[in-house]
């Protein structure tokens, strides 16, 4: 599991590549909290085009961050799955609850103010 991230617009932009699967969740976390702590985000997205599969603890993850966010009034958007990850979230119905966007730009767009 590699993950990358960047800000820009007070948005991070959080790129994950590979399997996100039992153990790598843990690192994933571990990587992320630092940059929850910034009080002028406005959103976080994660672009999961590179995630080649997700089990229940990566969905476990998601979870987690979206609980996180939402108590600070950060907006949380998932983009760019692949359509086995898009499925796993239908499958448990947190496409229903989740913000889901197909690009990345898309994404970034829908936090900026209007």
């Amino acid at each position: 599991m590699k993950v990358e991230h960047r800000v820009e617009k007070n948005v991070c932009v959080i790129k994950l590549q590979g399997d996100i699967a039992l153990g790598a969740d843990v690192e994933v976390q571990k990587y992320i909290k630092p940059l929850l702590e910034d009080k002028n985000l406005i959103g976080v997205v994660v672009n999961m085009r590179e995630v080649e599969t997700i089990d229940s603890s990566g969905i476990g993850l998601t979870i987690s961050l979206y609980k996180q966010l939402k108590e600070t009034q950060v907006k949380f958007i998932l983009c760019q799955l692949r359509e086995y990850v898009l499925e796993a979230y239908t499958l448990t119905g947190l496409n229903s609850v989740l913000t889901i966007l197909p690009t990345e730009e898309e994404a970034i767009a829908s936090l900026e103010p209007s």
